[in-house]
């Protein structure tokens, strides 16, 4: 019996051994498969796209970026938007319908890796549309009182900052002020997203003012009078207002300076106002060679970018066809 018994062990491990997969490599150590790149998850996406129509592209590019996690996603994105760009620019226009470019320098910032490359690209997509544009920085002749509502909005600015509330909201129901403070929401934006007109609003309702120290700073001693000194006040701890990060402080800084109309053509002035970012020309035709892309190529074929095919020759004429017979 102790026989019979010992006979079922091999059969029992055999299909405990199968049940977990291990007969089909499921089994602790076996390498997984790796998860299929985006070109391969795209694949039939990118065979259908047609060269005539790049709003094709651009919708797949929006797509790819939506669900890319790494950088052979964004790569294959931003391929597609230039290429969107590079084939609507070649075709001619059409009445009533825009071009692609505006859009597509905005699906690249999404997915921009450096903040000069984000700042480039802004500054594209406005030269391109000037609905795209923040606030106007070049000098003009202020119009009558502009220059009061200029100061009154960088006052604002200040006192939101230090959680004068009451203060700044004063100022902002002058008129045009806060008018001009929705006109400078893009150039508020921290990257293009965070910050703008709402942040400041949000700090003047947070902020009225210090319910503590009534924004002295400081409070009496618990259980003292003026003889025994002053402490930080617990509540706001000496600075009230909101807590802004490096870069919202920078981007505030630099919107009182051009409503002051600051100056900054010094090399310090200018290093402090813009980090000492190099300048780039605003010209189009670097968008495919910054990214790497080929604008000939656009036709993804057999796992490759390759250019369209072309027509089928037509038959060779027959000799002498066209020419002028001699006498």
């Amino acid at each position: 019996m102790r026989m019979a018994g010992a006979s079922r062990w091999p059969a029992l491990l055999l299909v405990l051994w199968v049940a977990a997969g291990w007969g089909k490599g499921g089994g602790v150590g076996t390498a997984v498969d790796p998860p299929a790149s985006p070109a391969d998850q795209f694949d039939a996406r990118l065979a259908a796209l047609d060269p005539a129509q790049p709003e094709g592209y651009f919708l797949l590019a929006e797509e790819v970026a939506d669900s890319a996690a790494n950088d052979s996603g964004r790569d294959l994105a931003r391929r597609l938007y230039v290429l969107a760009y590079e084939l609507d620019k070649a075709r001619p226009p059409s009445p009533g319908k825009g071009r692609l470019g505006p859009s597509v320098c905005l699906g690249l910032v999404a997915i921009a890796d450096k903040e000069d490359e984000r700042r480039w690209l802004l500054a594209l997509a406005q030269s391109m549309d000037d609905r795209q544009a923040g606030p106007d920085w070049s000098p003009t002749v202020p119009a009558a009182g502009a220059d009061e509502v200029a100061f009154n909005l960088a006052t604002v600015l200040g006192l939101s900052r230090a959680g004068e509330g009451r203060k700044a909201e004063k100022l902002l129901e002058k008129p045009g002020v806060s008018a001009l403070l929705e006109k400078y929401d893009a150039a508020l934006r921290v990257r293009g997203i965070g910050g703008g007109a709402g942040a400041v609003r949000r700090a003047i309702r947070d902020w009225p003012m210090c319910p503590e120290c009534r924004n002295h700073r400081v409070v009496l001693k618990p259980g003292g009078g003026p003889e025994h000194g002053m402490v930080l006040c617990p509540t706001c701890h000496g600075n009230p207002g909101p807590r802004l990060s490096d870069e919202e402080l920078a981007q505030q800084l630099q919107v009182e300076s051009a409503l002051l109309k600051g100056n900054h053509r010094s090399w310090a002035a200018q290093v402090l106002s813009d980090g000492g970012a190099p300048l780039r020309d605003l010209d189009t035709a670097e968008i495919a060679a910054t990214y790497g892309v080929d604008p000939s190529r656009p036709v993804w074929r057999h796992g490759a970018w390759e250019a369209p095919e072309a027509p089928a020759n037509k038959p060779p004429a027959a000799p002498g066809a066209g020419e002028a017979r001699k006498p």
